[in-house]
């Protein structure tokens, strides 16, 4: 699957913090590791109170009840990374565990990746640096605008240092948006409860108890002031605690942001992810955890790094919101061409994931082809052609996407109206939302679409 970007195009924003105006190509990108898991495990007094990241008054819960009494085996959770082709838009993957990885993980060899186009961020960066072949080179310069804002994910080095498992497994499970600055989310993959726990314990063997303080309002107050000092919200935001001083406001389209602000995450989850302990480390020596993290090291002491950590672990938390699933709007009265939505969505969105392999020179995407952990659907949607003839269900007999669901919406509507679903936090048993791992299509995009399969889906 490769990376050729179209126009401009409107998309819905995933994140009620952060408006968005992306252009171009929208390759799923996997950005592990971004959610909620356990709630906070901080002791604390009368005179605080903890919060989990959803904003909850809570003690420690796990992220993830046991479904069996299976224990988990961290070597089957290595042999997912190439299920799953993890390799496919994280780097870091031979460096996040203890636990040895068979081969082909990454990159397959990694230069052999790259140059078949599967690995989706450094065909981004590719086009960036203007090294990589389109069939024009001013096609190669109309890209670059397109993908300046699609061009970090956060590598999996040091997954075993840094992250709780029940964290790892929770998020999996239901993956959210973790970083405001980053348009693609983790998707949610079609992990077994096995998996799961598998793959969360070969990213975290082992996990070291933990001893967090008594924490104070007094002393959340004194940290918050180090963390503002110290210049942590010019990268980080944390919701849920009000204004920060330095925290810049969140615009659309944000453009010449570092790969720290980029891949810089909420920081209302860190309490979810990490120890006390190790957030002290982080903050203090990141590269000691993580040797290719973009956070820089800001000088403090250890009793600094003490604060700020008890800071960000005892910071009460506001809930979040829930977001709102938007309005379905009605069947516009104008005629909708399919040159229309092939220019707006089919040839710029929908082609990634779901396309012929010679038209995307590589693979046909997940959607088609397979990958990611999913199964061949067959499905081609950047030519007519392809739409028509359908995809393979699950017994691998040929659907047509405009076939009605039970609720007597066509299939390919319900998909994008799942994606909706998704991002308030639902899910529909029905149908994967779609775009995978991308922000959903905004109601107008979806009215097109709908307009157009009631019109009778035409070619013209």
């Amino acid at each position: 699957m490769t990376c050729r970007v179209g126009e401009p195009v409107l998309i819905a924003n995933p994140h009620p913090a952060k408006p968005i105006r992306l252009s171009g190509v929208l390759i799923l990108a996997l950005c592990t590791l971004g959610g909620m898991g356990a709630c906070g495990d901080a002791k604390v007094d009368s005179g605080a109170t903890s919060t989990s990241a959803s904003g909850v008054s809570s003690t420690a819960t796990p992220a993830v009840s046991a479904v069996n009494s299976q224990s988990p085996d961290p070597k089957r959770g290595a042999a997912l990374l190439t299920k799953f082709e993890c390799w496919r838009c994280h780097e870091g993957t031979t460096k996040a565990s203890t636990i040895p990885v068979a081969a082909p993980v990454e990159p397959t060899p990694e230069a052999m990746v790259k140059a078949d186009n599967q690995h989706c961020f450094d065909c981004h960066r590719r086009i960036i640096a203007g090294s990589y072949k389109a069939p024009k080179p001013s096609t190669t310069e109309r890209w670059k605008k397109n993908v300046e804002a699609l061009v970090h994910v956060p590598s999996l080095t040091g997954a075993h240092r840094r992250f709780k498992r029940s964290w790892i497994e929770g998020f999996l499970a239901k993956p959210h948006d973790l970083r405001p600055r980053l348009s693609p989310t983790m998707p949610k993959l079609p992990l077994s409860p096995t998996e799961l726990r598998d793959l969360a314990a070969f990213l975290v063997p082992e996990e070291k108890p933990s001893s967090p303080p008594t924490i104070t309002k007094a002393a959340v107050a004194e940290g918050r002031a180090l963390f503002e000092n110290k210049g942590c919200p010019s990268c980080h935001f944390m919701t849920g605690t009000g204004s920060l001083k330095g925290n810049p406001a969140k615009k659309a389209d944000e453009k010449g942001l570092s790969d720290a602000q980029r891949l810089a995450p909420d920081l209302r989850f860190a309490r979810d992810r990490m120890a006390f302990e190790t957030i002290v480390t982080w903050v203090r020596k990141p590269q000691s955890i993580k040797e290719d993290t973009a956070m820089p090291e800001t000088p403090m002491s250890e009793e600094e790094a003490q604060k700020i950590a008890t800071f960000i672990i005892g910071e009460e938390l506001s809930p979040i919101e829930p977001q709102k699933i938007p309005t379905r709007l009605p069947v516009l009265t104008r005629q909708v061409s399919y040159e229309e939505l092939k220019n707006k969505l089919f040839n710029k969105i929908c082609w990634h994931c779901h396309s012929d392999a010679d038209y995307a020179i590589g693979d046909g995407g997940p959607g088609n082809t397979g990958g990611f952990g999913f199964v061949p659907r067959g499905l081609n949607l950047a030519a007519y052609d392809g739409i028509l003839s359908g995809s393979t269900d699950d017994k691998g007999e040929l659907r047509s996407i405009f076939e009605p669901m039970p609720d007597g919406t066509p299939r390919l509507v319900a998909a994008l109206l799942a994606r909706w679903k998704e991002e308030a936090g639902g899910e529909d048993t029905n149908i994967r939302g779609m775009p995978l791992g991308m922000p959903a299509l905004s109601p107008e995009d979806v009215q097109l679409v709908e307009t157009w399969v009631a019109q009778g889906h035409s070619p013209d």
